[in-house]
């Protein structure tokens, strides 16, 4: 009988300490893809760049085997070793489906980090020869010229790349994507807003 009350005491305790811990933990998890994957029914979350600085991530999304996935920026907490998802502060996403590779060497899109306003582009290349992307911003004067800004960013193994742009994006009248190879060539060149 003594047994058996331990048993249940030592149980019960487990089970209330149990409770607070999950009750206390506010949404942290042990890993950026648990606190990632917490938020999801189905499918699967794979981190494909963590800045931890920014305490940003880029994250591809896939339903299942057969979806080419959802590349999506969003920021995270991070306290005590334990990952909180930021929900609702700014995330973007894009789909990788459709002509991608096919027709379009780059896909991108401008993310504004919800704390400090700092606005980045990120995307992906489909070609794994792209060791780098350069991107020139084509800025307006006030005497009618054009003012040509480069930002360069270095592309990840997995073909993404994160890069602090200001406000170019928006500033900009034009834009041209120069794709480097692994030597320093130009592989492809991709404008926008260029009307010849």
């Amino acid at each position: 009988m003594k047994r058996g009350l331990i048993f249940f005491i030592v149980s019960y305790l487990l089970f209330i300490l149990t409770a607070c811990e999950l009750l206390n933990n506010g949404g942290y998890y042990p890993s950026l893809e648990e606190a990632l994957n917490a938020e999801i029914n189905e499918g699967t979350n794979e981190v494909l760049l963590d800045d931890e600085e920014q305490r940003m991530v880029v994250y591809l999304f896939k339903r299942d085997e057969n979806d080419s996935g959802m590349l999506t920026v969003v920021t995270y907490d991070k306290k005590g070793g334990k990952y909180k998802r930021d929900i609702g502060r700014g995330e973007v996403a894009m789909s990788l489906g459709g002509d991608f590779g096919e027709f379009a060497p780059i896909l991108f899109q401008q993310f504004i980090h919800p704390e400090t306003d700092d606005k980045y582009l990120n995307g992906v290349v489909s070609s794994k020869s792209v060791k780098e992307v350069n991107i020139k911003f084509f800025v307006p004067k006030e005497n009618g010229d054009d003012n040509e800004i480069t930002r360069t960013a270095q592309i990840e193994s997995n073909n993404v790349f994160l890069i602090n742009i200001g406000n170019l994006y928006t500033d900009a009248e034009k834009m041209e994507v120069e794709l480097i190879g692994d030597n320093g060539e130009v592989v492809e060149v991709v404008r926008y807003g260029f009307t010849n």
